[in-house]
C-alpha cells in the first residue's frame, strides 16, 4: 500500500505547483507618469503580460484624492474586445471601473485600457488597483498578479519626508535576521537622532547598528541595551542629502520565541542650518519569532504555506497520528 501512496501524493503535488506556477506568470500593472504639472492632461494605462485564453475581463481602480487628478474617460487598449459591459470614470468618488468581453480570446501582452486625466491642483495623487477579474473563453478565472499602487506628483507639492521600520513578519529561532530604518523624500538633511524601543526585552539581542549610507559622516551615538530593550542611533554628515536610503539597520539573533514589537520613541532629523526638519513618523512593527502556539506550523518557519503541505507529504506516513492528518 504505501508503495502505491508515495507516486499519488508526489504527483498531486507537483500538479498543483504546475498550476500556480503557470497562473502567476500572468501580471498586471499600472502604467503612469512620476510627475505631471497642474493643469496638464495625462495618460494612464492597465498593462497585462503573458496572458493567453482571455475572453473577459473587468477592473476597479481607486485614486486620491480627488481634489488633485480627475479621471475624464477610459479607452480601450491594444486586444480589440468586441464589446464594453462598464465604463466609468467618477471624479467625486474617486473610482474607475471597466469591462470588456470578446467572442474571440485574446493571448500575448499588452494594454488592457487606458484612462485620461487631468491634473488639478499641487498634490501627490495615488492610483490603487482595488479588485478585478480576468475570464477564459470557458468562463474560469484567470489567476494573475495584483499591481502595486502608483503615485503622480503634480505640480510642486510640499512634502513630508516619511521614516519607516522594515522587518520580516516571522523569522526562525536561533536564525539572525535584519531591520532597517528607512527615510523617503527628505530635502537637506545633516543629521539624523532616532531612540527605539524593543518590547519585551531580552528576546532579541544585538552587537550594534549598522550604518545605512545615506548618512556617511561620522556616528554620534550607537547604543544596544537588550536588557532594558532600547537602542539608539545617532549620525551626522559634511554634505546635505536628499532623496530616499537607509539611515541605518540593525542585525539581531533571537534569544527566544515570541512576539516582539520596534516602536519609535524619539526621533529627530536636522537641515543644514541645524533646524529640524518634519516628518512621518514610522508605525510600530511586529515580528513572529519561532513557533508560538501554532501546531500547523509543522516546518517552524513561522507561517502556514505550501511548504508545510509539502512537509505533510513528504512525511504522511510518520505524521499520520495528528488530529488535522
Amino acid at each position: 500500500m504505501k508503495l502505491y501512496c508515495y507516486p499519488v501524493y508526489s504527483y498531486l503535488l507537483s500538479l498543483i505547483i504546475f498550476v500556480v506556477t503557470a497562473q502567476a506568470n500572468v501580471s498586471l500593472s499600472i502604467s503612469a507618469p512620476s510627475h505631471v504639472d497642474v493643469g496638464e492632461n495625462f495618460v494612464t494605462s492597465i498593462e497585462v503580460s503573458n496572458i493567453d485564453d482571455l475572453s473577459g475581463f473587468e477592473i476597479v481602480l481607486g485614486f486620491e484624492p480627488v481634489e488633485t487628478i480627475c479621471a475624464l474617460e477610459n479607452s480601450d487598449g491594444d486586444f480589440q474586445f468586441d464589446f464594453k459591459i462598464v465604463n466609468i470614470a467618477d471624479c467625486q468618488d474617486g473610482t474607475i471601473q471597466f469591462a470588456q468581453a470578446s467572442f474571440t480570446p485574446k493571448s500575448g501582452s499588452g494594454c488592457l485600457f487606458s484612462t485620461s486625466w487631468k491634473a488639478l491642483t499641487d498634490g501627490i495623487a495615488t492610483i490603487r488597483f482595488k479588485s478585478g477579474a480576468l475570464s477564459n473563453s470557458n468562463g474560469s478565472p484567470i489567476v494573475y498578479a495584483a499591481p502595486p499602487p502608483v503615485q503622480i506628483i503634480v505640480g510642486n507639492p510640499v512634502i513630508t519626508p516619511n521614516v519607516s521600520i522594515i522587518a520580516p513578519e516571522y523569522v526562525k529561532p536561533n536564525e539572525q535576521f535584519t531591520t532597517g530604518v528607512m527615510i523617503s523624500d527628505v530635502v537637506d538633511c545633516m543629521g539624523i537622532q532616532f531612540y527605539y524601543e524593543i518590547s519585551p526585552a531580552n528576546i532579541v539581542c544585538a552587537d550594534k547598528n549598522i550604518s545605512g549610507g545615506f548618512i556617511t559622516g561620522f556616528e554620534v551615538e550607537n547604543v544596544v541595551d537588550c536588557e532594558k530593550g532600547v537602542f539608539k542611533y545617532s549620525a551626522a554628515t559634511f554634505s546635505p542629502k536628499d532623496g530616499n536610503g537607509t539611515l541605518f539597520t540593525t542585525d539581531w539573533m533571537p534569544q527566544s520565541e515570541g512576539v516582539m514589537s520596534i516602536r519609535l520613541i524619539e526621533g529627530v532629523l536636522s537641515n543644514s542650518n541645524t533646524e529640524p526638519i518634519t516628518f512621518t513618523h514610522p508605525e510600530s512593527v511586529q515580528i513572529t519569532i519561532g513557533n508560538p502556539n501554532n501546531k500547523y506550523d509543522l516546518n517552524a518557519d513561522g507561517i502556514i504555506s505550501l511548504e508545510d503541505l509539502i512537509f505533510i507529504v513528504a512525511n504522511f506516513f510518520r505524521y499520520k497520528e495528528l488530529s488535522f492528518i
